[in-house]
């Protein structure tokens, strides 16, 4: 035993006389005890190790240096395991794909009772939260959970949509298989993350016929679990049933673990060749549009256009997408009652599907077709900074945005390049839907100051096409300030200060 080792036994035998308040510097300690080698592999790798926001755990950042990553590995260990492990098996395969690890330490290093582990609401707010710090945007992870980690993969997954989040465009279910008794997974069954949960997710799975315990983590386990993610609406992309594998076969073979890895890339790709957030229009009826965002396999529009009597109004559709959001099909809802720009909050009443059908396909990220009471029209995203300007990870983010304590009405906000395009869906004085817009350049980096617009006299949802007008040329000022990418403070034109943050579905 090296001098080292020595000084870990003596530190992890003071840290146990006080197991009860074990923390993070102890389960570290005991980690690096475990197998030294594979702690000294994560920090000679630059891995990023640090304490949870608890103090209960650890977790193991890292990503390539050259480029920013083409995806993220989110990885669950096993029984008796750590974070390390998880960090050691997986890095050679992220590295050759230009993947980033985040690898979570969520048992507490000593016991099998639920105290002694993360649940997995409280595992996904850790991971939720480091994720988003690091500027991961939606359907760009890939779960991973091996043994007791793949146990929790289905409840994970579950709080990843249901939290609007989306990241893991991506399950991979590893030699554990969906206990119907856990009480996360009886909540899915009861329809508490809704009768779909698991729907637009890619999900993979492994089992290895040698497995010791097939009813648990073998086979007959997981064949049970796949069908059963195929019920709460999963798509099942890859089995791997290994004839010669036993429990821990998957990593222990580099066929199993590069045929998982070129199906996640698959997804990657279909999910970055899907339709783009953001403006939408048909060039040859300039002066209604429509603002669509997709968030994993939901998608939320609205189209803003006019009325009969030439005043501008706007209808919303939402629901789940298809073939990675390139089909929809829905109802346009209509709204009225609610809040004006300056007043107070006021309920508004829905007519859901008042203005009938609406139906989405897209060929590219760029083009489609929508169709609706008014026919089928060509749409294409409308580029009024440049849609070629990257998006940068401190950039807001493009999408919906709203005060939730102000529910009814919201913002539709893009930025290309320096300029930014947003309007305002609420309600005139007289309980009208209506719309305003503004567009211009950042005033810096992370704020706007413009005035707000009202359009009228153009084209109806069935209606022939007529140019649109203003009608207001400064119905106010707006100010919006962007405290993060995905929070921001905007003044009203009387001077009133809201909280936006982005709306999450």
């Amino acid at each position: 035993m090296n001098a080292l080792s020595r000084a870990l036994l003596v530190i992890l035998g003071l840290l146990l006389c006080s197991v009860a308040q074990a923390d993070s510097a102890y389960i570290l300690a005991k980690a690096q005890l475990a197998n030294s080698q594979r702690f000294q592999f994560a920090q000679t790798k630059g891995a990023e190790i640090r304490n949870t926001s608890d103090n209960k755990a650890f977790t193991v950042w890292w990503q390539p240096s050259s480029a920013p990553p083409d995806g993220v590995i989110v990885s669950l260990h096993g029984h008796d395991s750590y974070a390390t492990d998880e960090f050691y098996l997986w890095q050679p395969y992220a590295a050759q794909r230009n993947y980033a690890i985040l690898a979570i330490q969520w048992w507490f290093g000593v016991g099998e009772t639920t105290s002694d582990y993360y649940q997995p609401q409280e595992m996904y707010t850790l991971i939720a939260a480091l994720l988003k710090e690091k500027g991961v945007k939606a359907s760009t992870a890939f779960l991973h959970g091996y043994s007791r980690g793949s146990a929790n993969s289905y409840a994970m997954t579950a709080y990843d949509a249901s939290s609007g989040n989306h990241y893991f465009a991506v399950t991979l279910s590893n030699s554990g298989g969906a206990m119907l008794d856990f009480p996360p997974n009886q909540q899915i069954a009861a329809g508490v993350f809704g009768a779909k949960p698991f729907n637009g997710v890619q999900w993979l799975m492994y089992c290895g016929e040698k497995d010791p315990d097939p009813t648990i983590n073998g086979c007959p386990a997981m064949t049970t679990a796949k069908a059963w993610v195929t019920q709460f609406g999963a798509t099942m992309k890859l089995f791997i049933d290994d004839p010669n594998g036993d429990h821990g076969g998957f990593m222990l073979n580099a066929s199993n673990v590069n045929t998982a890895l070129d199906a996640v890339a698959d997804v990657f790709a279909s999910v970055a060749a899907g339709p783009q957030s953001g403006w939408w229009w048909n060039p040859a009826e300039n002066g209604r549009g429509f603002f669509i965002e997709f968030r994993g396999a939901n998608v939320f529009l609205a189209s803003f256009l006019y009325d009969a009597s030439t005043r501008a109004t706007w209808t919303t559709s939402g629901g789940t997408t298809t073939n990675f959001n390139r089909q929809y099909s829905g109802v346009l809802d209509s709204y009225s009652g609610g809040q004006t720009l300056t007043g107070v909050f006021k309920t508004p009443t829905a007519a859901a599907g008042l203005n009938g059908n609406i139906r989405l396909n897209f060929t590219d990220s760029q083009h489609g077709t929508l169709t609706w009471a008014g026919g089928t029209i060509p749409i294409q995203r409308f580029d009024f900074g440049g849609l070629a300007n990257p998006v940068t990870a401190s950039q807001p983010e493009t999408g919906w945005w709203w005060s939730p304590q102000e529910s009814g009405r919201g913002f539709s906000i893009e930025l290309q390049g320096n300029s930014l395009f947003m309007t305002g869906y609420m309600y005139d004085t007289n309980g009208n839907p209506i719309w305003y817009s503004s567009s211009g350049t950042l005033s810096s980096t992370t704020s706007y100051h413009g005035t707000w617009q009202q359009y009228a006299n153009g084209q109806t949802l069935t209606g022939k096409y007529q140019t649109a007008s203003i009608a207001i040329t400064n119905v106010g000022s707006l100010g919006i300030q962007f405290n993060t990418t995905s929070t921001a403070t905007l003044t009203l034109p009387d001077g009133r200060q809201i909280a936006l943050q982005r709306f999450k579905y």
